[in-house]
């Protein structure tokens, strides 16, 4: 929460310093929780550390010579000893921040590896994300109505502490799906205990109380950032969530029609709620703008065809500024001036990795999500937060196509805690 609200750690002097936070945070996690040591040495873990370290190094070998292709030709211009990246300096800060993903990843084995733990984080979790919904919220309210040129804005897109407000919609889906979750097992709870409708209400209010809250304060703020990609992703992420919750519920013969009355009943009301607040924005910037930004698709055929031209060790990981540079000219200025990052996550990946780097990384991503989803039939328990997990992953992933959410510091470091709790929540518990 401290990188979301300093801009996601969007700078390099940031991400170094909550790189180095995150490092000591993990080993202090491993000094004062040595009972979780099982975690480390649970053989699925290898896999993944294995691949993660062959991603390591092959980024580290991008500052060297010594991968396909050689010295990229842009180090003839240059009197240095060249690489593979044409910014050896962004390469060596991208090889730090992907070392202080892994360990934030070995945070969340700490926490997941005891269920009580895992869940009394994710309340935390949920406590600070309802109070930076909140606080967004009131910050655009106040930027809405600030005078410009004498006249009252009525309506302004809600980018909170991301100065983008794609990238604040990834942060605001991430936390609707872990409010959903959290009340998906309060309901399933509560019903065990009670037939009374009247009693079932009351005590989702009372005990569910930061869940409801989060979810309608993250969906009102997610419709004010008016993200066509944050909101179709994190729909399409929520109805399979509800959709495997009511399967399973079926599948177990648990009280199945009062669980699926209770999610539409609750669906409606914080829609309808949600939507009064925010509503009339995405409606006007879907009726007043096109689907496909032109720009946009200019500048993605623009590096694609620069992935083309090196295209299994790329331009070196961070070298999307360079590359942007040097692709410039009079007939595409307008599309890539402005440019900060590439409006999605795997064309970038491509260009700056290769296809070499690109797939020991989504490797090692889809190696702990298959273990994850196998989770559901290893364990007896926290089933619930397992799909949600996997339900906020496929949020990512999905608007990873179409915004740089994702190479927001501070946002890959959320989804690598979840990964990390999510993949030591699928683990068999030692006897």
């Amino acid at each position: 929460m401290g990188a979301h609200l300093a801009n996601g750690a969007n700078t390099n002097a940031l991400a170094m310093l909550f790189a180095v936070l995150t490092f000591g945070i993990v080993a202090l996690g491993l000094f004062f929780v040595p009972q979780t040591g099982w975690v480390l040495v649970y053989p699925p873990l290898w896999w993944v550390a294995g691949l993660f370290f062959l991603t390591l190094l092959y980024v580290a070998l991008q500052l060297t010579s010594f991968l396909p292709g050689g010295v990229h030709p842009f180090w003839d211009w240059v009197s240095k000893p060249g690489g593979v990246s044409i910014d050896k300096d962004a390469t060596l800060l991208e090889l730090i921040k992907l070392t202080a993903l892994g360990a934030i990843f070995v945070a969340g084995l700490i926490l997941g590896a005891d269920d009580r733990r895992a869940l009394v984080f994710v309340k935390v979790l949920l406590l600070f994300g309802l109070f930076y919904a909140l606080w967004a919220f009131i910050i655009n309210i106040d930027e809405t109505n600030i005078a410009t040129y004498g006249y009252t804005r009525r309506f302004i897109r809600l980018q909170a502490s991301f100065q983008s407000a794609n990238t604040t919609a990834t942060v605001m889906g991430i936390q609707v799906i872990l409010a959903l979750g959290y009340l998906f097992r309060s309901i399933k709870k509560i019903m065990h205990k009670t037939n009374s409708s009247v009693q079932f209400l009351e005590q989702l209010i009372v005990q569910s109380s930061i869940g409801l809250s989060a979810l309608l304060l993250s969906l009102s703020a997610l419709f004010l950032t008016a993200s066509r990609g944050g909101i179709s992703s994190s729909l399409i992420a929520i109805l399979v969530l509800a959709a495997w919750e009511l399967v399973a519920s079926k599948r177990r013969r648990d009280n199945s029609n009062r669980f699926a009355v209770s999610m539409v009943l609750l669906f409606m009301a914080l829609g309808i709620l949600s939507f009064m607040f925010s509503g009339e924005m995405i409606i006007k910037r879907l009726s007043g703008t096109h689907l496909i930004d032109v720009n946009r698709d200019t500048a993605f055929a623009i590096h694609w065809q620069a992935f083309k031209a090196v295209p299994w060790t790329g331009y070196g990981m961070g070298s999307f500024y360079q590359v942007n540079d040097l692709l410039m000219n009079v007939q595409n200025w307008y599309a890539l001036h402005n440019l900060g990052a590439l409006h999605n996550v795997y064309l970038q990946w491509l260009e700056e990795a290769g296809i070499i780097g690109t797939v020991l990384m989504f490797s090692t991503i889809t190696l702990v999500l298959w273990h994850i989803f196998k989770g559901l039939g290893v364990r007896q328990r926290m089933h619930t937060w397992i799909r949600t997990i996997l339900c906020v992953s496929l949020f990512i992933l999905l608007h990873g196509m179409m915004d740089y959410g994702l190479q927001v510091p501070s946002i890959a470091m959320t989804w690598a805690l979840l990964l990390g709790i999510g993949f030591s929540l699928a683990m068999k518990r030692p006897d």
